[in-house]
C-alpha cells in the first residue's frame, strides 16, 4: 500500500513537472527540456535538421510562430502597428501619381451640391455665393497641393505670372486642359479675365427660364479666389456668362454662352505690383 501512494506521489509530481517545464522526444528517445523563455534566442534540439522558429518578445515583434509535428505557423499582429495598417487619408504621401476622376461621378456629386445649396437660398445670387464658397475652400488648399507635388522652390509674386499659373498649371491639374484665354482689360488696370468656352461645371446643367443668369461656374471662380488669396493676391472673382455665337459646339458646350472669369484685385496687391515693377 505504501509503494503504490509512493508511485501515485511521483507520478503527480513528474506531471506537475511537465505542466511548469514542458520536455519533448528527440531522436534518441532522450526526454530534453523545452526553453520557455522569450529572451532566449532559440528552441529544440541541436542535432536536428530542422530548426523551430526562435521564441521572442511579443510586445516587439509582429508574429510569433508555434509548432506542432509539422511546421504550422499563426501571426499574430502587434498593437504597435495596428493603427498604422488603417486607409487613413493622413498617412497617404502627398508625391503620387495624379488620378485622372471619372466626368460622371463629378457632374452627380456637383448636381447634389447645386441641389443642397439652392434649397437654402431665396434667389440666384446667394445661389451663387454659395457655390464660390464651396470652391474657395477648394482653392485654399489646391494650391498648396499643386506646390508640393510639383515642388515648387518659389512663390509668384508678380500679378501675370500668377493669373498665367493659374490658368496653366492649376487648370491642367484640375480639368486636365489649359483656360482658353488670359488677358488684360484695358479700361481698368486692376481688372484681368480668364476665358473658359466650356466650363465643366456647366456641362450637364440646365438653368430654368426662372432662374436667369444662373451661372454655375461660379464653384470655378471660387476655386480661383481661393488660390489667389492662399499666395496673398487678394481679389474679387466673379464668373460671367456672354455670347457664344459663332463658336464652335461640342457635346460639352453650352449652346449660345461662355464664361469669363472677371479677377478684380485689391488696391493693396496693386500698391506691391507698382513697388515692384
Amino acid at each position: 500500500m505504501g509503494n503504490l501512494i509512493n508511485n501515485i506521489i511521483i507520478i503527480m509530481y513528474f506531471i506537475f513537472r511537465c505542466m511548469l517545464r514542458p520536455f519533448k522526444m528527440d531522436n534518441n528517445g532522450h526526454t530534453q527540456q523545452i526553453n520557455m523563455n522569450p529572451a532566449k534566442s532559440s528552441i529544440g534540439s541541436s542535432t536536428s535538421s530542422s530548426s523551430l522558429s526562435t521564441f521572442t518578445n511579443l510586445t516587439s515583434l509582429q508574429s510569433l510562430s508555434i509548432y506542432s509535428g509539422s511546421a504550422v505557423s499563426q501571426s499574430f499582429p502587434s498593437s504597435s502597428n495596428t493603427a498604422i495598417n488603417h486607409n487613413n487619408i493622413l498617412d497617404k504621401p502627398l508625391i503620387r501619381p495624379r488620378f485622372e476622376v471619372s466626368l460622371s461621378a463629378f457632374a452627380f456629386l456637383f448636381s447634389e451640391l447645386v441641389q443642397y445649396n439652392q434649397n437654402r437660398v431665396e434667389d440666384t445670387i446667394d445661389l451663387e455665393k454659395k457655390l464660390e464658397e464651396a470652391g474657395y475652400r477648394i482653392g485654399l488648399r489646391v494650391v498648396e497641393l499643386v506646390s508640393c507635388r510639383d515642388r515648387m522652390v518659389k512663390r509668384e509674386t508678380r500679378i501675370v505670372n500668377m493669373l498665367q499659373y493659374i490658368s496653366n498649371v492649376i487648370w491642367k491639374y484640375l480639368f486636365n486642359k489649359t483656360a482658353d484665354n488670359l488677358e488684360r482689360s484695358t479700361e481698368n488696370e486692376d481688372e484681368y479675365m480668364i476665358h473658359e468656352l466650356n466650363p465643366i461645371t456647366n456641362a450637364f446643367v440646365s438653368v430654368p427660364a426662372t432662374m436667369g443668369q444662373l451661372n454655375c461656374a461660379s464653384f470655378i471662380a471660387g476655386i480661383i479666389a481661393g488660390v489667389l488669396d492662399s499666395a496673398k493676391f487678394n481679389a474679387k472673382v466673379t464668373a460671367h456668362l456672354v455670347s457664344n455665337e459663332g463658336a464652335p459646339s461640342t457635346p460639352l458646350s453650352l449652346a449660345a454662352d461662355r464664361t469669363i472669369f472677371l479677377v478684380k484685385f485689391s488696391a493693396e496687391v496693386m500698391s506691391r505690383e507698382r513697388k515692384l515693377g
